[in-house]
């Protein structure tokens, strides 16, 4: 495993959340704040519904397959697509009738989109060392929607629902003109008992270990749907920035799980630790920049000193589910999830009883302040019963 790697894998990851940062970046210095949260609105709706429907398909792919094979791999995703794009047909039909408004863009651009998508996994690329390519096209539609919203000169459900189709379309003609086995493709397969499988282990694993990227798009789609004002949109500008950083922390991991042989040695771990801490601490720093100059602009100075901590405490609280898991404590982690997801979400409809987002932010910020002193618990009892179990 080479360093070239693992730049390359930090590069595609910032890719996604990069360009559409930049784009928050120019929309909040020109004080267009009601185009901020339409982005992160349509942007978290579209970014959720496309993790949802894909199933991780690097990440997870690469640990089906070595559970169960490439053929049973590769139909148990056949499986959990046709029933995932089955329950956003019907997810569609009930933002149609909630938003009919936004509904006729969201809705076509959705549903072509997936389709768009459907045929192709990104584990197949990932196995063949194209991993950073597999998360650009994957991705490339974020690109789609800055280019036309900056040639439109506006941000709303066209503008984004056109991007995502585009970047799609792009997405699916780069992946056949890549071709073979490597690109992945529809290939024949059925509902055999290995495919079940293999099918029920992907529901599984996204429900395990995917929790958090689905929360994370789901609270972007929740503070454009339920706030406004300048507020919303500088606290969305600095999610989206310090979102880089865990993104690439999951892409490193993904690197790790397509290397055949998968590494194990004490020199990778190093190199992914310190790869993995480089990034997040240079993007935190950034982002933290960012976010105080965007506020000192904005005349929201302590208001930005808030979004950072809120997002530094959300990426060390992420870390320290982490960690739970590597102390093989994965109920902690997960129910460290549940608990976070239970105060963002109450923080979220209090702030919007009170149009006021700052009730949501604290809410989490205090739900990842209180995960790390429990973290912070369990580790040094953790470290008192070692010496006992190295003794037995």
């Amino acid at each position: 495993m080479r360093i070239r790697d693992l730049i390359q894998t930090v590069a595609a990851a910032a890719f996604s959340q990069g360009v559409l940062f930049l784009l928050q970046t120019y929309l909040v210095f020109t004080h267009r704040f009601s185009e901020v949260i339409s982005l992160g609105k349509y942007s978290g709706l579209f970014s959720l519904i496309f993790f949802l429907c894909d199933g991780n398909s690097g990440l997870v792919f690469g640990v089906v397959r070595r559970n169960h094979g490439v053929e049973a791999a590769h139909a148990g995703f056949m499986i959990y697509r046709m029933l995932s794009f089955s329950a956003a047909v019907v997810a569609m039909f009930v933002y149609a009738f909630v938003s009919p408004h936004d509904a006729t863009w969201i809705v076509p651009t959705i549903l072509l989109s997936l389709a768009l998508r459907a045929p192709w996994i990104d584990g197949y690329l990932d196995a063949s060392g194209r991993l950073a390519l597999a998360v650009v096209l994957s991705n490339f539609w974020t690109l789609c929607v800055c280019i036309a919203a900056i040639a439109l000169q506006r941000v709303d459900a066209m503008v984004v629902g056109v991007g995502a189709v585009a970047g799609s379309a792009v997405m699916a003609l780069a992946r056949l003109a890549i071709r073979g086995r490597g690109a992945g493709s529809w290939q024949p397969f059925s509902f055999s008992k290995p495919a079940m499988a293999a099918s029920g282990e992907i529901f599984r694993f996204m429900g395990l270990y995917g929790y958090g990227q689905i929360y994370g798009r789901l609270t972007v789609f929740a503070m454009g749907a339920f706030f406004a004002g300048p507020a919303a949109a500088l606290a969305l500008h600095g999610k989206q920035v310090f979102n880089i950083s865990g993104l690439v922390v999951s892409y490193i991991r993904r690197l790790e799980v397509s290397s055949t042989p998968p590494p194990s040695s004490e020199k990778w771990n190093v190199r992914e630790m310190l790869f993995s801490g480089i990034s997040q601490l240079l993007t935190a720093a950034g982002g933290a920049v960012v976010v105080f100059i965007a506020g000192a602009t904005s005349h929201m100075l302590l208001f930005a000193l808030l979004i950072a901590l809120w997002q530094t405490f959300e990426k060390i609280s992420g870390n320290c589910v982490y960690a739970f898991q590597l102390m093989n404590k994965h109920a902690l982690g997960y129910g460290s999830l549940i608990f976070v997801s239970c105060m963002g979400a109450i923080g979220i409809f209090t702030g919007r009883l009170f149009h006021n987002v700052n009730i949501y932010l604290l809410a989490e910020t205090a739900a990842f302040c209180i995960i790390l002193c429990f973290w912070a618990a369990t580790y040094m009892s953790y470290r008192r019963q070692e010496p006992a179990l190295a003794e037995g």
